[in-house]
């Protein structure tokens, strides 16, 4: 690869244009600043439409923000960048900026012009910015001219000024305005040159780029620096950069297969400061790289590391793993506990918000957790460059439940964690924290290389602050409530929210009963839905309910194992909010907590409920996918093992599970369980039979591949998650993806899910335009 660094004349201002646009790509993926698409060499084909090509000569890059033309974008910047190798000191002086054949040829003139014509395109009062962009320095006297034009700039010479005529005239006329367009452009356009701004903190993190030799990295920057120049040639068409073509560039057609684990944790408005909390951002901030915070229950560990993220130095950055998921953690198709997962999302995400091309692809037997070390490295180095007092923090939240997760699944599973805490060696500006619950610390396997800081309650004064912020109580309440509520977060959160009475009535629902306050307070509910039942066993039933049945429950199928109704269920579980969640016709736990208490609430109905739960699930494993994918289970938590060798023996596959990713792992489940159950029970023949019936009848993942691809049809309409997996996350399968794309969009047009076809569509043209480019550049190296 040739360095922008180390090139001559017109390519180092080639390889640096193409290194700034290849971040500027790498924006669009997490869309978190509402930037939709971007183009090089001009505008979107669409805005160009209609005007002399030339018209568009000042323009090196165009971002869109909150849509991809002049029509929907909310706002658009207009760039020019300009790189010199060999005078890099050189200044741009008002001479420059005006000098050229004709007026209409100086930098200023081209880049007016360019905003111009897009002005004209835009409504009057959403006019567009213009930046320029340079490692040389701008001189001052070009920034104050432009600052005294947006106000007192009259009227543009008819005559080209002198060189002695004041810097606002000379500007004016070379960029060929009238007075009030040349007043709204000076308005507009703003300058970051090397001398005091951003640009030479810019060109270190490029040059880094640039001199980055591992292969496995070498090969993304690679791929997206020849995407961006693809689209920079005079001779080819200049299309849009988008979101979508970016993923198709990187082999994939669907943005879960970088982002597989995106975080769900709510962020809390101006949440209280905590003295603990400030206390571990001090140890970070003096130098502890391995940090675990700890703490009981609902005492706000999440909460503290938004708080400590708020303390770190300016410019640094946070990427907090979500290892709760909303409650999902347990859900088959939303694990968060796997290696693989985990650490595409955390390396995918890093790279996106430092907008380096580290991005990490899914790859059978790759290391992860190395990949994953090795892009830490060089994000720690580019963040320094940038801001040298900056931090680089990566946040495991509620890792304990990662350990749980994946000692739940049968068999149990290996957990990231392990992983993640034993990276050891990291640049002086990373630093490690998990959180996790303080009994269950042992579970993380932490080396002694981390510190454990306890995160304490809110002290007295912080109950005030938090407690002032719902209604102004007397001082003497504030006293009792923090006292009833030991000052637990959680605590008194649930306490103003329950009912939604007047805040005055939160304390007599802290009144001691002989139990934690956040016990009290989750009991005090369910002896509200209690008596709002009727039934003294409906509660407890629907307790063990939540527990036997693997969650989210959907609620047809939790009514029919209580032996209720879905209406009846649905009244009991919002009487139960906020610590129960419906969601599309589903239930689930809002937090740990309160599923701790259901666990404990339930345990007397827990054996008559599997017993049910398993009589319900294994008539209707045969046409039911929540059945079929939780029977086996069922039936070996109900000690009916025998029931499950004649499932195996009857049906191995799950035929009922549409999707056959989520078929296989199923599939596994049931021999692996039935083998266990032969093996306890010391039947070795039959433990056998099974394995050959396992043998017999598991296909391949080759096999699956091979199937959707000769029937995009069929991937389309019937297996659509596998798909994604298996087909489209895949770069090695990058030719096969446009089928199934048209046969998706095809779908989607047929069920009128206009959402879903705008989306196709997109993901559509860019897998078209790449594959284009593809067979072009194949054209000119075999015409060579």
């Amino acid at each position: 690869m040739t360095e922008f660094r180390g090139a001559r004349g017109s390519n180092a201002g080639d390889d640096f244009h193409e290194l700034w646009a290849t971040r500027q790509a790498i924006r669009l993926l997490l869309n978190e600043e509402g930037l939709e698409a971007l183009t090089v060499e001009g505008l979107s084909p669409s805005d160009e439409a209609g005007a002399p090509i030339e018209t568009w000569d000042g323009v090196d890059c165009t971002l869109y923000f909150g849509g991809s033309d002049a029509a929907s974008a909310n706002q658009i910047i207009l760039v020019q960048l300009k790189y010199s190798a060999a005078n890099p000191e050189t200044q741009w002086t008002v001479p420059r900026f005006v000098g050229g054949v004709s007026r209409d040829r100086s930098i200023i003139g081209r880049l007016a012009k360019a905003w111009k014509g897009l002005a004209e395109l835009r409504p009057q009062d959403s006019a567009p910015r213009a930046v320029f962009i340079s490692n040389q320095p701008v001189d001052s006297e070009v920034i104050s001219a432009f600052a005294r034009a947006t106000t007192a700039f009259k009227a543009v010479p008819r005559t080209k000024p002198k060189s002695t005529a004041v810097a606002e005239d000379r500007l004016a006329y070379a960029a060929g305005l009238n007075a009030e367009e040349f007043r709204a452009f000076s308005s507009a356009i703003s300058f970051e040159g090397k001398a005091g701004s951003r640009f030479a903190i810019e060109e270190q993190v490029l040059r880094a780029i640039a001199d980055w030799t591992d292969l496995n990295i070498q090969f993304v920057v690679t791929e997206l620096r020849q995407f961006v120049r693809n689209r920079m040639r005079p001779e080819g068409k200049r299309e849009s950069i988008t979101r979508e073509s970016v993923l198709v560039r990187l082999g994939t057609s669907e943005g879960a297969a970088l982002f597989p684990c995106p975080s769900e944790i709510a962020r809390i408005k101006n949440p209280v400061s905590r003295a603990s909390v400030y206390d571990a951002t001090k140890r970070l901030l003096a130098g502890a790289q391995y940090l675990c915070l700890n703490g009981r229950g609902g005492v706000g560990k999440t909460t503290a590391l938004q708080e400590i993220e708020a303390g770190l130095p300016p410019g640094s950055i946070m990427i907090r793993y979500d290892c709760y998921g909303g409650g999902r953690y347990m859900d088959p198709s939303a694990l968060r506990h796997r290696t693989a997962d985990a650490f595409l999302q955390v390396t995918n995400e890093l790279a996106a918000r430092l907008t380096l091309p580290l991005l990490l692809s899914r790859h059978q037997g790759s290391d992860y957790p190395r990949l994953f070390a090795s892009r830490l490295r060089h994000a720690a180095d580019a963040l320094a460059a940038q801001k040298p007092e900056a931090l680089l923090v990566i946040a495991v939240d509620a890792a304990d439940n990662a350990v749980n997760a994946a000692q739940s699944r049968v068999p149990a599973e290996a957990s990231f964690i392990h992983d993640f805490v034993l990276l050891a060696g990291q640049p002086k500006n990373v630093r490690f924290v998990v959180t996790a619950r303080t009994g269950r610390l042992e579970h993380l396997r932490l080396p002694s290389s981390y510190e454990t800081i306890e995160i304490e309650p809110f002290s007295r004064p912080e109950t005030g602050e938090n407690v002032g912020r719902t209604w102004s109580a007397p001082e003497t309440w504030i006293d009792d409530f923090h006292h009833l509520s030991n000052g637990v977060p959680r605590v008194q959160a649930y306490a103003f929210q329950v009912d939604g009475s007047h805040p005055s009535a939160a304390l007599d629902r802290l009144r001691p009963a002989g139990n934690s306050p956040l016990e009290d307070v989750f009991r005090q509910q369910l002896g509200e839905a209690l008596r709002k039942s009727g039934d003294p066993t409906e509660v407890a039933k629907l307790c063990a309910g939540l527990v036997v049945l693997p969650r989210p429950v959907p609620l047809a199928d939790l009514a029919a194992v209580l032996g209720s109704t879905e209406a009846r269920i649905t009244d009991v579980c919002s009487d139960l909010a906020p610590g129960i969640i419906l969601r599309n016709d589903t239930a689930s736990f809002a937090d740990e907590d309160f599923e701790h208490l259901v666990r404990e609430e339930g345990s007397n109905q827990l054996g008559d409920i599997r017993q049910a739960a398993a009589s319900w699930l294994l008539p209707r494993a045969a046409h039911d996918q929540y059945a079929a994918l939780n029977v086996a289970a069922a039936l070996v938590s109900a000690n009916r093992g025998s029931d499950l060798l004649e499932l195996v023996e009857r049906e191995p596959v799950p035929t009922a599970v549409a999707d056959p990713v989520l078929r296989r792992e199923a599939e596994l489940q049931r021999l692996r369980l039935a083998i266990r159950v032969c093996r306890n029970a010391g039947d070795v023949p039959r433990a056998l039979r099974i394995v050959l019936v396992g043998a017999e009848s598991i296909k391949t993942e080759a096999a699956l591949r091979d199937l959707l691809v000769k029937n995009p049809d069929m991937a389309a309409n019937f297996a659509r998650e596998t798909a994604r997996r298996l087909i489209l996350s895949d770069p090695n399968y990058i030719e096969d993806h446009g089928s199934i794309l048209f046969q998706k969009l095809a779908v989607d047009a047929e069920r009128n899910d206009a959402t879903s076809v705008r989306e196709g569509r997109r993901l559509l043209l860019a897998w078209m335009q790449a594959r284009k480019s593809h067979s072009d550049s194949a054209d000119e190296v075999q015409h060579r």
